[in-house]
């Protein structure tokens, strides 16, 4: 038996609304209302047998908060989850939310560049500033990081060993011994990981407005021309690369100059995710609960409609075009991804995944570890009978864990849990060991352009061979 059939199942409930919550705070007084209130709701199902109920309890920062701060929301959580018997899942940000590390983002190396250095320059132009289309554009005082940067990835390591992973693995000792390390979901490293790629906001030929989150109250910003870039380029500097690097590259494989990045880009992803699952781990975690987070499901419906959208056209990198799914696929955990209802097809989804494990490795577990009820993204809520169909189908595909978003989210939002009570009758079904069915399983979704487009404008928004510099040939991508 393979891992993809073997082993517990998981629907996760997240708790979504926590950016008012102190991050001095060293317990988030929200999680343990909103995890009560999961459990009254229902009851013992979900506590035993093979098919668990579960909650992820907010997305952890790992760099914004404190070490201290981190710890102690991490133990809340396996605290809660000892005593309400509901499994804890732990999502983890480690790339957004870090304009708080000063010395950090104000170091040249830590940061990404817009493009090579010129003759005679140490760095290249850093990029100004985090942008993410949620929804509404929202904005970080802070460049993106330099996945490639020592000081970075050590101080990253350095959450994720001593604050998330100790607690953890001291727990998990004393629930084996006591056979609960059910309660452990797993943790996903990483949130939508990514090197980002402003570009295509340049072509629609005006400035965006968004808001900084970072101020209280949040501030309207707007998004100026020299910030619609593409990141990426202190990386590949790391690995050796500059202009005349990639043009030979792109010549030796038949390329633009602008493919090989992208490729080469999506290589830095998959590597920086890598890196996470490696550290988490070595410091004791199984590798069967580790998950990567990325938005590969969406990739092959972008490529087939990305050119009906003029201010697309010619532009590549993760935003345009998600990195594929080989890059979420790793030796040391197992790939994550954001999934929504109509631009899924699982059957290039499952292949794909065996495709980047390749015949020495039979695990084709995934998890799903950002989901909705609803039809797409946004769209309306599901019904039961539809929610059953694409429950199924996941699990029926590999899928480990179904993380859900939106539990505690105001009934207005569109991903609103409490706005489907047909996925709620569904999920009470699965957890009551009701075969559902499984009809998604092979087929494509026959999304439209319109909708297909429509999340990436209206969401909420290693050991690895490296390609060599040198333009002889590079690695798998």
């Amino acid at each position: 038996m393979t891992a993809t059939t073997a082993g517990p199942t998981y629907v996760i409930f997240e708790v979504s609304s926590c950016e008012g919550v102190d991050d001095n705070l060293p317990e988030n007084p929200l999680v343990s209302r909103v995890v009560d209130e999961i459990k009254r709701e229902f009851g013992t199902l979900g506590v035993s047998g093979r098919r668990y109920l579960g909650f992820s309890a907010c997305l952890l920062p790992v760099l914004n908060l404190s070490p201290s701060v981190l710890r102690a929301r991490v133990v809340q959580a396996l605290d809660l989850a000892e005593r309400t018997g509901l499994a804890v899942f732990f999502h983890l940000d480690d790339m957004h939310f870090w304009y708080k590390r000063t010395e950090l983002i104000r170091d040249p190396e830590a940061v990404e560049w817009s493009a090579f250095p010129k003759k005679g320059e140490a760095y290249g132009p850093i990029v100004p500033r985090y942008w993410l289309n949620w929804g509404n554009w929202v904005g970080f005082p802070a460049p993106p990081p330099c996945f490639e940067c020592p000081k970075f990835r050590t101080e990253v390591a350095s959450r994720l060993t001593g604050p998330v992973a100790e607690p953890i693995v001291e727990r998990l000792k004393r629930w084996k011994a006591d056979g609960k390390e059910h309660l452990f979901a797993g943790i996903a490293i990483g949130n939508e990981t990514q090197v980002p790629d402003y570009r295509m906001n340049a072509r629609a030929g005006q400035e965006i407005d968004g808001i900084d989150l970072s101020r209280k109250p949040p501030a309207r910003i707007r998004m100026r021309r020299e910030d619609m870039v593409r990141a990426g380029y202190a990386s590949l500097y790391r690995w050796g690369y500059d202009d005349e690097a990639i043009e030979r590259l792109a010549k030796n494989e038949g390329k633009s100059g602008d493919e090989i990045t992208a490729d080469l880009l999506h290589q830095v992803a998959h590597d920086y995710a890598e890196f996470g699952a490696k550290t988490l781990r070595d410091a004791g975690l199984p590798r069967e609960r580790l998950y990567t987070h990325f938005t590969s499901p969406f990739r092959p419906f972008l490529q087939r409609n990305q050119r009906s959208r003029p201010d697309a056209v010619g532009t590549a990198g993760s935003v345009a075009l998600p990195p594929p799914v080989g890059s979420a696929v790793n030796s040391y955990s197992r790939p994550g991804f954001t999934v929504a209802r109509d631009m899924l097809d699982l059957a290039d989804l499952t292949a794909r995944i065996a495709e980047a494990r390749g015949p020495s490795d039979p695990d084709r577990a995934w998890a799903a570890v950002e989901s909705y009820v609803t039809t797409g993204q946004p769209g309306v809520p599901q019904t039961q009978p539809q929610y059953e169909v694409y429950l199924g189908s996941l699990f029926a595909s590999g899928a480990r864990v179904i993380n859900v978003r939106g539990w505690d989210i105001p009934l207005e939002a569109p991903f609103a849990v409490k706005r489907a009570p047909g996925a709620l009758h569904a999920i009470r079904r699965w957890l009551s060991g009701a075969d559902l069915p499984t009809t998604l399983a092979g087929q494509t979704s026959q999304a439209s352009p319109e909708t297909i487009l429509a999340p990436f404008s209206a969401r909420r928004s290693s050991d690895s061979t490296k390609p060599s510099p040198s333009g002889s040939g590079k690695g798998e991508i």
